[in-house]
């Protein structure tokens, strides 16, 4: 797959928002996604989220191991639907 350096500087600017977004700042982008797109977006930002917050908690092993795996699951889907690798 040819990439143009739109979707490159586009995929950075993703990029660069999800890491706002994580860090609690509100990145100013707007994108048009599809219906899937918004689902694998929303599964990885919650499974992120679960996971960074267990990580400041006093959890297991198997535990993290267990939320760690979700929030793969979750990346390689969002990878799949949007072609950009999840950054978080």
């Amino acid at each position: 797959m040819e990439r143009s350096p739109e979707s490159v500087s586009g995929k950075r600017l993703v990029r660069a928002a999800l890491a706002a977004w994580a860090r609690g700042r509100k990145p100013a982008l707007s994108v048009r996604l599809t219906a899937e797109q918004v689902e694998a977006l929303s599964e990885v930002l919650g499974a992120t989220k679960k996971f960074e917050a267990a990580l400041t908690e006093a959890r297991s092993v198997e535990s993290l191991m267990s939320l760690l795996e979700a929030k793969r699951h979750s990346a390689s889907n969002f990878y799949r639907v949007t072609g950009i690798a999840w950054p978080l």
